[in-house]
């Protein structure tokens, strides 16, 4: 299909005329719902204004509450049959406590394992005598990415937990979504 995955994924499904198409995405600032060449767009603002995006890059939090409402605004204004769920890196794919609709999560890597490797062998607070001040203003740094994979870690064991519907590639994905997963 060529491009992008998920560009991928919306053209070919655009192709098909019995499948309608609403996509959701994170938008820096509050926008309406919005409809491109047949696909109903989703805009869900997690910004909360500078001081709430700066202290989601220091502690790698999010606004779950005011995610969740946008989402599920989402689900009820489209309507589908099915929500897909690109990943659980981030928490989207816990909207699946708070809908009858199914949802299907889709492996992308997994932050447990990533955690376990990340720094090598090198001591986390090594990096950060190499830093430059940008760096820390940024929080655009290895330390910093750590950081918030840690702290999203038990979301997405959440999620996992949660999933009766997990599409992934490989048997490293299959053996992944094991975690937290009793029904499996």
């Amino acid at each position: 299909l060529g491009g992008g995955w998920i560009e991928s994924l919306e053209r070919a499904v655009k192709t098909r005329t019995d499948i309608g198409l609403g996509v959701g995405f994170l938008s820096p600032r509050p926008l309406k719902p919005f409809d491109i060449d047949g696909v109903r767009y989703y805009p869900i603002c997690n910004s909360g204004g500078p001081a709430r995006r700066w202290f989601g890059r220091l502690t790698g939090a999010y606004p779950l509450q005011q995610d969740l409402k946008s989402m599920l605004e989402a689900i009820t204004d489209f309507n589908p049959d099915l929500v897909h769920v690109h990943g659980t890196e981030t928490h989207f794919g816990l909207v699946q406590k708070h809908t009858p609709v199914p949802v299907l999560v889709s492996i992308q890597g997994n932050l447990a394992a990533c955690i376990e490797k990340y720094y090598g062998s090198i001591p986390r607070g090594r990096y950060l005598r190499y830093l430059r001040p940008r760096h820390f203003y940024s929080f655009d740094n290895p330390y910093f990415h750590g950081a918030k994979m840690r702290k999203r870690a038990p979301d997405e064991k959440a999620i996992l937990g949660l999933s009766r519907h997990v599409a992934g590639r490989t048997v490293w994905d299959r053996d992944v979504t094991q975690i937290g997963r009793a029904h499996v």
